[in-house]
């Protein structure tokens, strides 16, 4: 059974209701201290006490809560500064409780907090504790009180900076020359008057008497690249992504290919075409690309094998439709051609213009990573897809159900897993040479990617606050470190170790066209006003 005490009104008395649905209710404080002599003491443990920073919720509450035949109380105390809180005694006094709280005070050691005590009743002469009163008597301190709270406090921000986000601000509280601040700091957020550079942090301190804002701080972390959305990505040196021209007002289109070269900022035209580019990846030499384009149905390959040359078109002696195409080492494709119940595999040379059929599956393939001789496959559809880990496209060195199979290194895959009681995505890591899977990562994991050896970038929901995270795991040393919150769901993300590269379109933009991004690194944790 649970009862809900909250909001603490001053010199206000309170009824806890019968029943076991939660109900809201104001219990009292007393200023001034009472006769502790008076009544009867209950025996109480307490269980734990914290000195909470965390200011979303400074008005006092209490909880009471039934757990078998004993009774817990779980009481905030409201914002005051303290080195500790002490509870001196609980007793029963006619059909009322009361709880003697002393704060601690130590000069040099005290602070704004919200002070959380957790106390178990043992006893009490009564079975009806839940329909009595509670008073908690405040010895020595009273809550401070605001009259600007956190909510009024948020929309001010919102409305004075003209931001856009999806996430709650960090929040703090000061004391500064005798005023009550409230420090908000929020990450990665968008700033609505500027296209060029939108991504940014943003810290304000706002009075929390009358609402003055302070001190501000924009620290802007993000530089325009262009529009189109990133397609491949070599790290430290090239971004290639696709670029999508409205021709007329029949929304006839033409797509182009382009690269960004990181350490000049250049960027530079490489192929334009009329049918639709579905893909385009860099051999492991980064000096030859293979396009995949679509137009009616009819798909095509096509190599640029340098980035100043033209593009030609692979030919097949026999027609060809593939669906995915993959490099293996500088000089060989993999190509999938699909249907729904079957997937024709061929490896094609390009310097010897020569084409292979290597297997002819009874799958559905919709992925393919591959590294050395080892072959990656994701097959199924979008409501169940399975991974085999393959050397001859023959047995299966592993398979899970399963998605998001990448690899790690020479010797570890990654993949995700859906729960459906929990309705989660858990992370699992399989050893290649160990054969062995290991125990999923605690997190409900969106999305994840290869970055570099031995590390992948992990987008976590975050069922609290209901937000994303990007995190960079190591698989090695089983290590996680946060590195910022993720400003959509609708976003490609791409990671070398100064910068951050994305494409997302502006939540905030009519213009509805995909923007690419790089966000500094080293600003993301600038955070002070």
């Amino acid at each position: 059974m649970k009862r809900i005490i909250m909001s603490f009104i001053l010199l206000t008395t309170i009824v806890i209701a019968n029943g076991c649905a939660n109900k809201k209710i104001d219990p009292i404080i007393i200023n001034k201290s009472s006769d502790s002599d008076i009544g009867e003491d209950i025996k109480y443990k307490i269980d734990k006490v914290n000195l909470s920073k965390s200011f979303q919720n400074i008005e006092p509450s209490i909880e009471l809560v039934k757990k078998g035949l004993e009774y817990k109380l779980f009481i905030s105390l409201g914002l005051i500064e303290s080195s500790g809180v002490e509870i001196n005694n609980v007793k029963q006094v006619g059909h009322e409780v009361n709880i003697y709280v002393e704060n601690q005070s130590d000069p040099k050691n005290s602070s704004l907090v919200v002070p959380q005590v957790v106390i178990s009743l043992k006893g009490s002469k009564s079975d009806k504790i839940e329909d009595y009163r509670f008073n908690v008597v405040n010895e020595n301190y009273s809550p401070i009180q605001v009259k600007f709270d956190i909510n009024e406090a948020i929309n001010k921000i919102n409305s004075e900076f003209n931001i856009s986000t999806t996430t709650f601000p960090n929040i703090n509280i000061l004391s500064e020359n005798d005023k009550i601040l409230w420090d908000l700091t929020y990450y990665s957020i968008f700033d609505k008057s500027n296209i060029q550079t939108p991504i940014m942090n943003l810290s304000v301190r706002i009075d929390a008497n009358n609402g003055d804002i302070i001190e501000s701080n924009k620290d802007f972390i993000s530089n325009f690249i262009d529009k189109g959305n990133i397609l491949d990505h070599v790290l430290g040196k090239y971004i290639l992504y696709r670029k999508v021209d409205n021709l007329d007002q029949n929304h006839n289109s033409r797509e182009s290919l382009w690269y960004y070269n990181i350490e000049s900022k250049e960027k530079a035209l490489l192929y334009s075409s009329n049918a639709k580019i579905v893909s385009a990846k860099f051999n492991p030499n980064s000096k030859q690309i293979a396009i995949l384009e679509s137009k009616d149905g009819n798909n095509e390959i096509y190599i640029i094998q340098d980035l100043d040359k033209k593009a030609f078109k692979v030919v097949f002696e026999d027609p060809i439709n593939p669906q995915i195409v993959r490099w293996n080492g500088r000089n060989n494709l993999y190509i999938v051609e699909t249907n729904e119940k079957e997937s024709n595999v061929y490896k094609h040379d390009i310097k010897k213009d020569k084409t292979l059929k290597i297997e002819s599956l009874g799958k559905n393939i919709t992925d393919l990573q591959i590294l050395g001789n080892n072959f990656l496959i994701t097959e199924g559809d979008e409501n169940n897809t399975k991974i085999h880990l393959t050397t001859n496209w023959k047995e299966s060195l592993f398979y899970d159900f399963g998605s998001k199979a990448i690899f790690v290194n020479d010797h570890q895959i990654a993949y995700l897993k859906h729960q459906n009681k929990e309705n989660i995505n858990m992370l699992y890591i399989y050893d290649i040479n160990k054969s062995i899977r290991n125990n999923p990562i605690d997190a409900n994991v969106v999305n994840c990617f290869p970055i570099w050896e031995d590390n992948i970038a992990v987008v976590q929901k975050n069922q609290k606050n209901n937000n994303l995270s990007l995190n960079i795991y190591n698989t090695v040393e089983d290590k996680f470190t946060a590195i910022t919150d993720v400003l959509s769901d609708n976003i490609s993300i791409f990671m070398d170790k100064d910068n951050i590269y994305i494409d997302l379109i502006l939540p905030f933009n009519e213009e509805n066209i995909q923007m690419i991004y790089s966000i500094d690194m080293n600003k993301i944790a600038n955070l002070e006003p």
